[in-house]
């Protein structure tokens, strides 16, 4: 039969000054594997691409209407640009089908330039 060498509280002293030296122990153990481990800095190969000069609007709102019996009546599509530097406004209508399907196409491109703008 063992006898108690030691009481509950000189035992609850050690074991917590073993646990705060493991914790140490492994608290210097991450920080080496995190120099170790650091990865470079890493630079961009491509640098940001440079703004259109004219962008299109999402959901446009035309500004008029040209009905060409000829080519099959209103346009098929009706797109705006919009240039930031000055606030121009570019309204392209087409008819008929994208270059290389093989079939005609016929665009309109209407212009306005604004020199200074109250927007």
């Amino acid at each position: 039969m063992r006898l108690a060498s030691r009481t509950a509280p000189e035992d609850f002293g050690g074991t917590m000054l073993r646990l705060l030296a493991y914790m140490a122990g492994l608290a210097v153990l991450g920080g080496l594997a995190a120099i170790v481990f650091r990865l470079p800095a890493v630079v961009a190969a491509v640098g940001p691409a440079p703004r259109p000069q004219w962008i299109e609007v999402e959901r446009p709102r035309p500004a008029f209407e040209l009905s060409v019996p000829e080519l099959g009546g209103p346009a098929s599509r009706y797109a705006i640009f919009r240039r930031d530097a000055d606030g121009a406004r570019k309204d392209v209508l087409s008819w008929g089908e994208p270059a290389g399907s093989g079939c005609s196409r016929s665009t309109v491109r209407a212009s306005r330039a604004t020199g200074s703008s109250t927007r």
